[in-house]
Order: structure tokens, then C-alpha cells, then sequence
């Protein structure tokens, strides 16, 4: 048990995509979400960011590196 499940705290939780989060600067809002995932039908094997960030960009969404 961790400490943070020892001191009673409880958090959202899905059976299939495991606990729900929120980036700490958005607490409170439920404006962001975001999703970690590789691509590399569409990004060249990683090569091409650009062409996913353009793709992402065509629905409304920001594809970002890995750190953040």
C-alpha cells in the first residue's frame, strides 16, 4: 500500500484505461486531456513530427514530444 492509498485518498479509475488524470496546471478546469501513443504509420516511423503535427492540428488537437 502507498502512502497516498494509506491516507484514505480516492481517485477516478477505469476498468480498461486505468486512473484518470489531469496535468496539474489544468486542475479544477477539465480542459485538457491528453494521450501518450506512437504513430508511425503516419509520422515516417517517428521521423516525420511535423506531418503529425500538422495532421493533429487539422482536428482541433496539438501533438506534443515526450516531454510535454
Amino acid at each position: 500500500m502507498t502512502k497516498i492509498e494509506g491516507a484514505g485518498l480516492k481517485f477516478a479509475e477505469h476498468p480498461t484505461y486505468g486512473v484518470i488524470t489531469t496535468c496539474p496546471t489544468n486542475m479544477g478546469t477539465g480542459k485538457r486531456q491528453s494521450i501518450l501513443g506512437e504513430f508511425p504509420n503516419i509520422t515516417a516511423k517517428g521521423k516525420n513530427e511535423k506531418r503529425l503535427k500538422d495532421l493533429a492540428r487539422q482536428f482541433g488537437l496539438q501533438a506534443r514530444g515526450m516531454g510535454g
